[in-house]
């Protein structure tokens, strides 16, 4: 245990175990969280104290109306712990892939957009002016008369109908490639989805034989702290209140932070102490 400073509205209170019941209507436990994990500052309230470990998450804040995850809980306690388990290779492989994926973002409404802006009559036209005039100069030439003119008119003519044909060609081009593009992303998308659940799977996997690995020491745990709770098979399985069950995770872990308790069912505040073997802040 180690000894915390609490500062309220001036008053300033130190120790393992400080009882700040008296001060209820003006001080909110969830602030006084709040604060020691530096999440957000609050007015009037300052805490100095370790950085909370990152079992704090889970069971740093005891009430009656807040539930406790046990699973999850006892997982990080036994991580805490150097304990493993056997899926964390797959899980570790599974997110970086996830972290290697980056599907790309695709806007397929500029390229329609241009393909769109194509004018096709003016294309239909182009090549029949071209036909008409290929037509002209075949036929001055079939009557021997100057076909220079005709021609002249002909390659113009094609010069426009290559553009307008190379512009349509381009931006149909662009959007081929465009959904191409969308299409990849697509598939990018679906693999990150299966990858997900693929880790979720694998997390949950993980957590059930971490907390299984400590099901004995959470029953022990349970016995010791004052409230109903049994632990009969699994540990997700227990049977009691909320408080018990986070009283007893939070004797089995080392928060480094006091925990906040805003609960009764401690004789004192040391008594409290003693027994979650922890620092503590009765509200």
């Amino acid at each position: 245990m180690t000894t915390t400073r609490v500062t309220v509205d001036g008053t300033t209170w130190a120790g393992e175990a400080i009882d700040l019941t008296g001060e209820s209507e003006s001080v909110d436990g969830r602030d006084v969280v709040h604060v020691i994990r530096g999440e957000k500052s609050v007015d009037g309230i300052a805490v100095e104290c370790p950085e909370p470990t990152p079992v704090y998450e889970h069971v740093g804040h005891v009430r009656a109306d807040k539930s406790v995850r046990i699973r999850t809980a006892l997982a990080a306690v036994a991580r805490q712990r150097g304990l493993e388990a056997p899926q964390d290779d797959e899980l570790a492989a599974v997110r970086k892939q996830l972290a290697d994926l980056d599907p790309p973002s695709v806007d397929l409404s500029d390229a329609r957009e241009r393909v769109a802006a194509v004018d096709e009559d003016e294309v239909a036209r182009l090549r029949e002016e071209v036909a008409a005039h290929r037509g002209a100069a075949r036929e001055r030439e079939e009557l021997g008369a100057d076909r220079e003119p005709a021609v002249e008119r002909l390659t113009a003519a094609a010069g426009r109908l290559s553009d307008a044909e190379t512009d349509k060609l381009a931006v149909e081009g662009a959007l081929h490639r465009a959904r191409e593009r969308a299409r990849e992303a697509r598939d990018v998308r679906e693999q990150r989805l299966r990858l997900q659940d693929r880790a979720g799977n694998l997390e949950r996997a993980a957590r059930e034989h971490l907390a299984g690995r400590l099901r004995g020491a959470f029953a022990a745990a349970v016995e010791a702290v004052p409230g109903e709770g049994r632990v009969p098979d699994e540990p997700e399985s227990f049977e009691g209140d909320e408080v018990t069950a986070a009283l007893a995770i939070t004797r089995m872990a080392d928060l480094r932070a006091p925990v906040v308790l805003e609960c009764e069912r401690f004789g004192s505040v040391g008594a409290t102490a003693d027994v979650l073997d922890a620092s503590v802040i009765q509200m």
